[in-house]
């Protein structure tokens, strides 16, 4: 959720790295008419960074000087 700061809004992304998001789900695609759909298989960091991927695109697409944005990862092991 947007946190609004003196006419900043600033958005940050938790990405959870940790193993347990290398398991895969089964995401349906619409086509692009709409009509046909496509299932694939991708892990739950794929789609989670799909998501962040989208949203970060959307806020350069809209150029707005006062957005500001953040990514922070957790749940990686440092060697």
């Amino acid at each position: 959720m947007p946190a609004e700061r003196a006419g900043y809004t600033v958005t940050m992304f938790l990405i959870d790295t940790s193993p347990s998001m290398g398991k895969t789900r089964q995401v349906s695609i619409s086509g692009t008419d709409g009509k046909d759909s496509q299932t694939i298989e991708m892990t739950n960091l794929e789609w989670s960074l799909q998501y962040v991927m989208l949203k970060v695109q959307e806020m350069i697409f809209n150029g707005r000087k006062t957005d500001r944005c953040g990514i922070i990862l957790f749940g990686s092991q440092v060697s």
